[in-house]
């Protein structure tokens, strides 16, 4: 395994091509050209370099050698305080028998991620990426999943699920909150607040000292619902993809 970078055995997989990862946030020109011979000795088809935006000369780098600029990784932090959320019956734990209906929503809320904008990988793929993302927590016992849900057929789900939050732990002070989705009938209800305010009771009953979460700097709804959740920047990231 080269030092500067490494292959993506999971992307790698799933989108059926040889896909790596730099592991650094800054490159000079010297590590550029060994990461370069190392994607062709190692036939790798897609290389992510997620760039930090203060290092201006590893911003031209990566644009003169041909990576895309795909998006901005904007992760925002919230400092756990305790949280008088009273008890709503439109939030509940996760249901086996959810998961269908959270599928569904999952195949249709992420159209604006680094992977959407990259036309190399297709809609169907990325669709499918957030669904296993969404699945793979349902089914890990150390996740949390919660689910918002509404009168039978106020927007057309007959299974009266409207959303869903999934929560994981980074180390037993630092929660993160994974997934947030909603289906597009139940925006603008108040739904995704109380997604994200029952996160935070669960993270602080939980014992967490932090909680963050990554989402686009295309998102800007996103962004102002964290923000008004008491979470604030914490770091940006540029996102580049170079095919070869």
């Amino acid at each position: 395994m080269f030092e500067i970078c490494r292959q993506l055995e999971w992307d790698s997989q799933f989108f059926e091509q040889r896909i790596a990862r730099i592991e650094c946030e800054r490159l000079t020109s010297t590590q550029l050209a060994q990461v370069l011979k190392w994607c062709e000795e190692q036939r790798i088809d897609c290389l992510y370099f997620l760039c930090t935006p203060e290092d201006n000369d590893s911003v031209l780098l990566a644009e003169r050698a041909g990576f895309h600029f795909v998006d901005i990784r904007i992760e925002l932090n919230w400092n756990v305080e305790p949280q008088s959320l009273s008890l709503d019956t439109t939030i509940r734990e996760f249901h086996e028998s959810d998961l269908a209906a959270l599928r569904k929503i999952a195949s249709q809320v992420y159209g604006n991620t680094r992977f959407s904008y990259d036309n190399r990988f297709s809609a169907d793929r990325v669709s499918k990426l957030y669904q296993e993302w969404l699945i793979q927590s349902c089914q890990n016992p150390l996740h949390k999943v919660f689910v918002a849900t509404c009168e039978i057929g106020e927007h057309g789900d007959e299974d009266g699920i409207a959303g869903f939050i999934t929560c994981q732990f980074d180390d037993p002070e630092i929660g993160r909150i994974g997934l947030l989705g909603l289906d597009d009938n139940a925006q603008g209800k108040g739904l995704g607040r109380l997604l994200v305010q029952t996160a935070q009771q669960f993270f602080n009953s939980a014992g967490a000292h932090e909680v963050r979460v990554v989402t686009q700097g295309r998102n800007i709804p996103a962004q102002r619902l964290y923000q008004r959740r008491g979470f604030r920047t914490q770091k940006v990231g540029l996102w580049y993809h170079k095919w070869f």
